[in-house]
């Protein structure tokens, strides 16, 4: 009698420390990140909604585990106009689009280009781009498309000589040179294509090389997206109508005498004119 009690309470307390054991063994296998994971999964599963054969996700459930597609990108050209005026920034109330650094880059980067085919290279990805762009020009004027060409290059080293002041060296002489091409139906989409062939020449020339290429071709493309904005921006303006020419505005000789003369030749007629 005695040791059939002994031998059931052995029994006991046997199987009382195995479910103890058994027990301990599943509170150190469950972690604390575990019983979080389980508690998600049981939100989750909670917010699933079944209606017949279809299967439903909570609305604010999917926002919080789920990636939404991206909304697609705004095509726009590479080196068009930017009509956002926080491109630009100013100090002490002058117009900067560009600093120190970006300037030495510039220039540096302008140095190597050769100038002589330059601007037969723009015009042939401006032609590209657009070719009924070739119409405008004068086709009684043989000369027409050649002048173009180096009113290009020299466009460029204008802007480069000017772009440590652009609003007092170069801004109101680009608007003047773009508004008076509306008369021959210069719209300001040629000059976004210009502005494009602009930077295509330069950025696509082996001439800019090493490791601070990026920066240079960042640099340029603010530098000619001015450019393009400030030759577009007037173009639904009418011409000028100037006093010294009778009220008619610029005439064609004129306009080639402004463009060749460059900003600086500008604003020294302009300082004339306020005078007289």
């Amino acid at each position: 009698m005695n040791s059939y009690i002994i031998h059931s309470t052995l029994n006991v307390n046997f199987e009382f420390n195995n479910n103890n054991k058994q027990q301990k063994h599943q509170h150190l296998i469950v972690s604390p990140e575990t019983n979080e994971k389980n508690k998600s999964l049981n939100i989750f599963n909670n917010n699933i909604q079944t209606n017949g054969n279809s299967t439903k996700l909570d609305s604010s459930l999917q926002s919080q585990q789920f990636l939404s597609a991206p909304r697609p990108l705004r095509r726009c050209r590479s080196s068009s106009p930017s009509t956002n005026p926080t491109l630009y920034r100013t100090i002490n109330g002058n117009l900067q689009i560009l600093n120190f650094e970006q300037q030495i880059l510039i220039r540096k980067s302008w140095s190597r280009i050769q100038k002589s085919t330059f601007g037969n290279i723009i015009f042939e990805k401006m032609i590209e781009k657009c070719p009924s762009i070739e119409r405008l020009f004068n086709p009684l004027d043989p000369l027409a498309i050649t002048r173009h060409e180096r009113y290009f290059t020299e466009l460029i080293q204008w802007a480069v000589d000017g772009m440590a002041e652009p609003d007092k060296l170069l801004s109101s002489w680009l608007e003047i040179v773009g508004r008076e091409h509306n008369q021959f139906k210069i719209k300001r989409l040629h000059w976004d294509y210009m502005g494009e062939a602009l930077t295509e020449s330069i950025c696509q020339s082996t001439t800019i090389i090493g490791k601070q290429r990026r920066e240079t071709i960042h640099a340029w493309r603010l530098l000619l997206s001015f450019l393009a904005d400030r030759l577009g921006g007037s173009s639904s303006s009418s011409p000028i109508n100037l006093i010294q020419e009778g009220g008619n505005g610029f005439n064609r000789i004129h306009l080639l005498q402004l463009v060749a003369d460059g900003p600086r030749q500008y604003q020294t007629e302009e300082k004339d004119l306020k005078i007289i």
